[in-house]
């Protein structure tokens, strides 16, 4: 996930917050307050871990499951996809005809645990805006934008993430829908 500057600890300590109390969640930090981890025991061999630098402009979080079996039916490996042009979001189609990119993308998927599906959508190789910002501002209104440079933006719609990175006269949108 894409954070501002110096809001990396605060994201961590959020997600300590949020789960549940019986993890015994927690963020701890060196003695200068430079680096934070993250660590939680969910149970049976399950842990949630993440660390990031006090700079960090991204917090990425894992869980693994040790020696915990996978649920019967459930596939967790990413697996290549292109669904209709209906399941994909309007966010990411949005930020596409933004920057007048064609709708050429590529997209995985996993399942989640509860049945539901996480899916992420990317255009590579798009034509790049001369001012991203400029480009992207209608499509940036109500949304939470969570990063905002020159060759980056990043942004949330509800419940989809999108990820536009420009440089060197190219472009890449990336979206994606979580579990949650």
């Amino acid at each position: 996930m894409r954070v501002r500057d110096d809001q990396a600890a605060g994201v961590l300590e959020s997600i300590a917050e949020g789960l549940p109390a019986g993890y015994g969640a927690g963020v701890r930090h060196n003695a200068a307050s430079t680096r934070f981890a993250l660590h939680a025991d969910a149970g049976e061999f399950v842990g949630v871990d993440s660390e990031v630098a006090d700079t960090s402009r991204a917090v990425t979080v894992t869980v693994s499951t040790g020696c915990r079996p996978l649920s019967e039916g459930v596939d967790y490996a990413p697996a290549p996809v292109v669904p209709p042009l209906g399941e994909v979001p309007d966010a990411f189609l949005d930020a596409l005809s933004a920057l007048q990119g064609e709708r050429v993308y590529s997209g995985v998927e996993v399942a989640c645990p509860d049945g539901r599906v996480a899916r992420t959508f990317v255009a590579d190789d798009v034509k790049g805006p001369a001012d991203l910002g400029r480009a992207l501002r209608d499509v940036t209104g109500g949304a939470v934008v969570v990063r905002a440079d020159a060759g980056e933006w990043a942004y949330r719609v509800g419940e989809v993430s999108v990820v536009v990175t420009e440089g060197d006269g190219v472009a890449r949108v990336a979206a994606t829908i979580s579990c949650r």
